[in-house]
């Protein structure tokens, strides 16, 4: 008895014979002009690949359709070890690993008391969840590194991840955060911990048996997210080491009697269970979407690419939208061989008018009601009978950061701000008069994590690193200290 799949193009059909390959299919769908195969599961799942896809975070912080960490995507040899990404049902309610797929819902979320700015932490019992998968991990951690001594690149991918695991619980746990930031921040927590489980599984469990596959293979460990291929080789490999593959061919290649096939199916499974709304605030009802870092054919490729250019733009300083694309870099190459600096206004360390909006390309946009004010304020010099309003900043004026000549200053500005933001910001809700001067923030830019010892001079420029560092010095100091040892806190 067989069936055979209705449809144009060769005309496929149940039978079996001996021997059993990754070419042959356990499940087989055709969809003219290609065919998709799997040796080792039960169901071939819909490929979000060649449609266009935005690689946007959605409502729950997560990337849709195209996240490796939520669906099997395109095997990419850059990142062998997306195969092993632990999936949803792998663990059972209960197991710590289970809050890998928790989702805050906005009752988990405790604003500070009596505070200008909506900003809070999770509930103190989502929080524990979430530290029991820190702690399972980190005991599994451990084992990895006993297991892993001799392949210290294996090794230092694990632990990369990990840290930023700490950090990003770290930030959960420490940091005040808004809501919309606190839905990214615990999918990325997650992210974290499931990458680092597949980089553990994918060395220990999958990477020895691809290099030296042993008959008979090992049961399929349905608990990995497996890949889609394209080439027979890749499937083998993966099909040897017990990891869910599927096989797309075009069905010119793919001959009826050269194929064992034992299960036609008509259709391709599709996610039931995957967010793809845009975020809404909770309270207002309106859509407040993640920023967009790509739009194109979808895959693990384009994910993984769009999300690292995102962080590396992000880390590079100096801004590229600054510059014009149509200018020839050749024609910048003056007579000595050397290409002439770039000339950007400086109008933060010049006595620029500061009843204007700052117009510098590195600056951010323009506020309307800002500008507004601005040309509605009272410019009179006389002396006012009113109160004064505190003198300083809540937060550094961004000329200090356009007036920066050096990329490698700029970049310790920026790491220094943004690292201090998270605790800067609680500490503004909780008193919104602690305001700092300019001389003192600039000071602190300026510094770096080794300035530990206070100088022994009684210069102005001294006193001034002596007080940024009184004031922001141990925040700090946990902050930068917490990746480098991977301790664990409470």
């Amino acid at each position: 008895m067989s069936s055979s799949a209705q449809s144009t193009g060769p005309s496929y059909y149940v039978h079996s014979s001996g021997a059993f390959f990754a070419h042959d299919a356990r499940l087989l769908y055709h969809q003219p002009p290609t065919v998709f195969t799997t040796p080792n599961t039960y169901n071939i799942p819909r490929l979000f690949h060649w449609e266009d896809e935005d690689i946007q975070a959605r409502a729950n912080g997560r990337f849709g359709y195209v996240d490796l960490h939520q669906w099997p995507q395109m095997y990419e040899k850059s990142y062998p070890w997306s195969v092993a990404i632990p999936r949803k049902h792998a663990w059972t309610a209960g197991q710590p690993m289970s809050w890998t797929w928790y989702t805050p819902a906005h009752e988990d979320f405790v604003p500070l008391p009596n505070s200008n700015l909506t900003v809070g932490f999770l509930a103190t019992p989502k929080l524990e969840g979430l530290k029991t998968m820190r702690d399972f991990l980190l005991a599994r951690f451990r084992q990895y590194q006993l297991s892993i001594t001799r392949l210290s690149r294996d090794t230092n991918l694990a632990t990369g991840t990990v840290r930023s695991m700490q950090v990003a619980y770290d930030r959960l746990r420490r940091f005040p955060l808004a809501w919309r930031d606190t839905v990214a921040m615990v999918a990325k927590y997650q992210q974290n911990i499931l990458e680092a489980c597949a980089v553990m599984d994918y060395h220990e469990n999958i990477k020895p048996r691809m290099r030296i596959p042993t008959h008979p293979y090992p049961d399929t460990n349905l608990g990995w997210m497996g890949a889609f291929t394209q080439h027979e080789q890749i499937a083998d490999r993966l099909f040897a080491a017990g990891v869910p593959v599927w096989l797309i061919c075009p069905d010119s290649v793919v001959l009826p009697d050269r194929i064992t096939v034992r299960a036609i199916v008509d259709h391709m499974v599709q996610p039931t269970d995957i967010v793809t709304a845009q975020f809404q605030d909770p309270r207002q009802a309106f859509a407040t979407p993640f920023p967009v870092h790509y739009r194109g054919p979808g895959g693990l490729n384009h994910h993984i690419q769009a999300v690292e250019e995102e962080q590396r733009q992000s880390e590079a300083g100096p801004s590229w939208q600054g510059r014009n694309p149509n200018r020839s870099t050749s024609a910048q190459i003056t007579m000595g061989g050397r290409a002439p600096r770039a000339q950007t206004p400086s109008q933060g360390s010049q006595s620029r008018d500061k009843w204007a909006d700052l117009d510098h390309p590195k600056a951010p946009p323009r506020i309307e009601t800002s500008t507004l004010a601005l040309q509605k304020a009272n410019r009179n010099r006389e002396p006012s009978q009113i109160p004064l309003m505190p003198s300083g900043y809540r937060f550094p004026e961004p000329a200090v950061f356009t007036n920066v000549s050096s990329a490698d200053s700029l970049k310790c500005h920026l790491a220094n701000w943004l690292a201090l933001q998270p605790f800067w910001v609680g500490r503004i809700t909780q008193n919104p008069n602690h305001n700092i001067g300019p001389k003192i923030w600039r000071a602190f830019l300026n510094s770096s994590p080794d300035d530990t010892t206070p100088p022994e001079a009684d210069t102005r420029a001294a006193k001034l690193k002596k007080a940024a560092r009184d004031m922001f010095g141990t925040p700090l100091g946990t902050i930068c200290q917490a990746p480098h040892g991977l301790a664990t806190t409470a």
